[in-house]
């Protein structure tokens, strides 16, 4: 980020802004195993899900800080200097972190009681991690819609640029809703059970949020969508913490998320040439069918861990 601020010209932002993709790559499967090994299968969900709502909060939060210190006079270049303040803060925190964990006792992998592993917990088998990368690659896919909604919205029904960008990031603060509440519920009632219920609503709002006049409705539905497409994420988190050994969850973790990671590259662009080529209605049917198609291997993927307990 400090180097980013010193740049004078396009191509400096373009070498390094792939490495700073690089370095956040690096942060999540860390900071997701490190998280897992300091709370028991009761508790990790909720926990998880704390974490990943911050995510949401910080997109909407750093934009509008960002633009305050732009009115006070400050360029580009001092705003990604700032940095340097909550980058401390951050690294600070991750030795206190460590602190705590060295000196508390870790939860016993083979004792711990699960919501979806009644009896005791079972280590992932090669087939199980395939179905779930699968499943979270279609989802993923599927999510790729939302990138191009501001574009369908100027493109179809006539709304200025502006009002469309606007209303996409106010829809989007409602992702910072529901992360906890869905992973505390994951922690009573089953990862999968929940994360089945996940998806299949978010199809169904997918294809609302698709087809439905620009309005009220589509706004309703949107934000729904936006609340259940962050909320996914904690609990599949949780779910691998769940069913991996702390030797391994960080390789697992890593392998779900950068099989998600390419889906979420290139999905947009092939929807996006799918809009160009037909038309928006059309090419909302690719993440609809992908979408579909998570559910039934959630669904396997639960019939598979059933079997192995």
């Amino acid at each position: 980020m400090l180097s980013i601020s010193f740049s004078t010209d396009f191509l400096t932002i373009l070498v390094l802004e792939p490495l700073l993709g690089f370095g956040t790559g690096l942060y999540h499967p860390a900071a997701l195993s490190l998280l897992s090994s300091l709370f028991s299968s009761r508790e990790r969900g909720k926990y998880l899900g704390v974490h990943e709502a911050a995510v949401p909060a910080g997109m909407t939060v750093g934009p509008v800080f960002v633009g305050l210190m732009l009115n006070f006079g400050l360029g580009w270049n001092q705003t990604f200097q700032l940095w340097i303040v909550p980058g401390a803060v951050i690294l600070l925190s991750q030795f206190l972190l460590l602190k705590v964990k060295e000196g508390r006792q870790q939860p016993s992998f083979e004792d711990e009681p699960s919501a979806d592993a009644v009896h005791r917990l079972v280590p992932w088998a090669a087939i199980s991690l395939l179905i779930l990368v699968a499943a979270y690659f279609l989802r993923n896919v599927a999510n790729s819609e939302v990138t191009l909604l501001p574009e369908y919205w100027v493109s179809d029904f006539g709304v200025e640029v502006g009002t469309a960008a606007f209303i996409y990031g106010i829809m989007r603060v409602f992702a910072i809703f529901g992360q906890v509440g869905v992973g505390y519920l994951s922690d009573i009632f089953g990862r999968l059970r929940v994360l089945i219920i996940i998806q299949t609503l978010q199809t169904f709002l997918l294809i609302s949020t698709s087809y439905l006049e620009f309005g009220p409705l589509l706004f309703a539905s949107y934000a729904m969508f936006s609340i259940l497409q962050n909320s996914f994420m904690p609990v599949m988190f949780a779910l691998v913490s769940d069913h991996s050994h702390p030797k391994k969850l960080s390789k697992n973790i890593g392998i779900v998320m950068s099989i998600g990671g390419i889906a979420t590259v290139i999905s947009p662009t092939i929807l996006g040439l799918l809009a160009q080529s037909y038309s928006f209605r059309i090419a909302w049917l690719y993440p609809i069918a992908t979408a579909f198609m998570a559910i039934p291997l959630l669904l396997l993927l639960r019939n598979s861990l059933k079997a192995r307990i």
